[in-house]
């Protein structure tokens, strides 16, 4: 299985779009877009759900450091449990990433936990040491919306409230360029109901991670009618 967060790397690096991204992940899954779940209803519009008991999905693959690659942070907004999980598993793989959460005491608190996350993979020899070791650095607390500015990638992994996600949007959406790909962690919410009213509404998706994203083998990838090729 090729790594999602390798393709995001190459998407970072302008080698990908948003749509390669999707189409090379799907066939890094060994299926087909609508073949992994073809019983589903066409309305749902899913493009890819990878789902095995494995423990490795996105640690095994190596990610190789060009050290002339010049990654854009992604972004990260909400850093509850499975908020965690996935800044857990972006930093095993070597990224940049700056993360908001409303509440300043929980984001502190969430630097103690990623830390345990991330001791526990190598401890399980799940990803090497050796990349978890400064990983300090690649994490930073920003503390507004406005800190998500030079994000070209950002996930919003909010609680199911759509009033606050749209609220979260519409803040976002105010600082983050126009080209900038925003991905919900909704397993609730249709991606059209989220791209209601939106500036840019053809650069929005659901990425519905598995908890805890470090482990669990899942990812639901759902573009819109109005997402952008």
């Amino acid at each position: 299985f090729s790594s999602l967060v390798i393709h995001i790397r190459r998407y970072l690096l302008g080698k990908l779009s948003w749509r390669q991204l999707i189409t090379e992940f799907i066939e890094g899954c060994g299926a087909s877009p609508g073949g992994v779940h073809a019983n589903l209803p066409a309305s749902r519009q899913w493009i890819a759900l990878a789902a095995t008991t494995s423990s490795d999905f996105l640690m095994k693959t190596a990610v190789r450091t060009n050290p002339r690659d010049q990654l854009q942070p992604i972004g990260l907004i909400g850093l509850d449990p499975t908020g965690c999980g996935i800044a857990t598993c972006l930093l095993a793989q070597g990224l940049k990433v700056l993360a908001y959460n409303r509440g300043a005491s929980a984001a502190q608190a969430s630097v103690a936990h990623i830390d345990e996350a991330l001791r526990e993979l190598a401890r399980r020899a799940i990803v090497p040491r050796r990349r978890l070791r400064g990983w300090r650095r690649r994490f930073q607390l920003v503390t507004s919306i406005a800190g998500l500015a030079p994000c070209a990638f950002v996930i919003e992994a909010l609680p199911e409230n759509l009033s606050l996600k749209r609220k979260l949007f519409d803040e976002l959406e105010d600082y983050v360029s126009a080209e900038t790909v925003i991905a919900s962690n909704t397993s609730s919410f249709p991606i059209g109901l989220l791209q209601a009213g939106r500036k840019h509404p053809a650069r929005f998706i659901v990425m519905h991670w598995g908890a805890p994203a470090q482990i669990v083998r899942y990812l639901e990838i759902v573009p819109g009618r109005r997402t952008s090729p």
